[in-house]
């Protein structure tokens, strides 16, 4: 490896800053980025690398604030950066992001789609397929129990908006199945994910068997490197069953009252909104022994109006080992100071149940139970999303905060910025 050349500090003289907020969505042959408005700036400029390679300039004199770069290879992995240009000068690169152009099938309850159903578009894509299919549903209220088989992988879907595009099933534990016998918890879901490398995005997914119903899925996360980022969940009693498969929720909100998330999944739960909708249990972990579990980093811990303080409980464990962890965490007034439940007597003895720097009114690591834990600094250090969810193949679903490296950046419009590369923190000089 090279050595690290001494860092140049970026001067700032007036030009704007690096857009922030940089998102792609992928198409047929096309990836569409968005970002935000950066002050001071004219116009963007668009850096593109192709699987790793060198940066070029595919875009120059943007003004809006998106831009669709078409004509790409399907199945290739596109990077890109945004630089915004004012009249002092450039700003240092943005964040990279990474999109994968991949056939689109639509979905559109009016007909103005290739089908009317997520069911349908579902079935339409390829089985056992090495590629992406990407799902775009339009808004709309859709009235389906949708499974993606495990012969479905590499499904992305994209709802048109969170808040508009909502997969709604009403089915709970005690509904009657065609097979004339109850469904139980597992089959009462309203979205069952059980194929390998899923993604779903924009999306509300709700079981609204009501609050009375008893168990009520409305997401069923089974499939391995599943990916849920701004999606709403809405339910009762056990809302997600994350089992099974390794899941990464992130940007997202989580609503129940008992045990509304549950299962052995290890699943990483970052910078989400978790609403207890009534009194109850936030996890019901039932981990295999050896197995993190359940790990929550920078999330908010909220309630609905009228919860009353002091009745919810972090977590109690469904099986032997049950592991849950917060790290970092907003916790509203309805967190009971004990923190945690044992469920059965002497459950608390196998039972893994932590936190660190906790906060808020239900933060009070003085009054916790003593067989739950506050982890060290150190300790809680080693709740990577990488170590959690790595396993075997080295699986990391979180986006990667990257700046533009000084080998890759193509000089144009840049007057003099420093980014980390590879190899350390070094400066460019250069003039467009």
């Amino acid at each position: 490896d090279s050595a690290a050349t001494p860092a140049v500090p970026y001067k700032n003289s007036g030009q704007p800053q690096a857009p922030q907020g940089v998102s792609v969505e992928p198409g047929n042959t096309d990836i569409h980025l968005t970002w935000n408005v950066a002050d001071g700036a004219s116009s963007y400029q668009i850096l593109r690398s192709e699987s790793g390679g060198s940066y070029a300039v595919v875009a120059d004199g943007i003004e809006a604030t998106d831009y669709t770069d078409k004509g790409l290879s399907n199945g290739t992995a596109y990077q890109y950066a945004v630089i915004a240009i004012g009249d002092k000068g450039a700003s240092l690169p943005s964040e990279v992001v990474k999109g994968i152009p991949a056939p689109v099938i639509i979905v559109a309850q009016n007909g103005t789609g290739d089908y009317k159903t997520i069911n349908d578009a579902i079935q339409a894509a390829p089985d056992n397929s090495a590629l992406t299919t990407i799902i775009k549903v339009k808004n709309g209220t859709y009235k389906e129990k949708v499974l993606v088989p495990s012969s479905k992988m590499n499904i992305s879907i994209f709802g048109e908006s969170r808040e508009g595009t909502v997969l709604i099933n009403g089915d709970s534990a005690k509904t009657i199945g065609s097979d004339g016998k109850e469904m139980g918890t597992s089959g009462s879901y309203t979205l069952k994910v059980a194929a390998t490398d899923f993604t779903l995005e924009n999306m509300t997914v709700e079981n609204s068997a009501g609050r009375d119903a008893g168990q009520a899925v409305a997401l069923y996360a089974e499939g391995d490197r599943g990916v849920y980022r701004n999606v709403k969940l809405l339910g009762y009693q056990d809302t997600l069953f994350a089992d099974k498969g390794r899941a990464y929720f992130v940007d997202s909100h989580i609503e129940g009252t008992v045990d509304f998330i549950f299962g052995n999944s290890a699943a990483v739960f970052e910078n989400n909104v978790i609403q207890s909708a009534g009194a109850g249990y936030v996890t019901a972990p039932s981990t295999a022994t050896g197995k993190p579990g359940y790990v929550f980093i920078n999330n908010r811990l909220t309630a609905s109006e009228g919860v009353a303080a002091g009745t919810v409980d972090l977590g109690r464990p469904w099986r032997e080992y049950g592991s849950s962890t917060f790290i970092n965490t907003e916790m509203g007034a309805h967190i009971r100071a004990t923190g945690w439940h044992e469920w059965y007597e002497g459950r608390s003895k196998t039972a893994r149940f932590s936190e660190f720097l906790s906060y808020g009114e239900g933060a009070n690591a003085a009054s916790r139970y003593s067989w739950s834990k506050q982890l060290t600094a150190e300790e809680a250090a080693a709740y990577t999303i990488e170590a959690v969810l790595g396993g075997s193949d080295g699986w990391n679903p979180q986006q990667s905060k990257i700046l533009v490296g000084q080998e890759q950046i193509p000089a144009v419009h840049v007057s003099s910025i420093t980014v980390t590369g590879k190899d350390g923190i070094s400066s460019i000089e250069s003039k467009g």
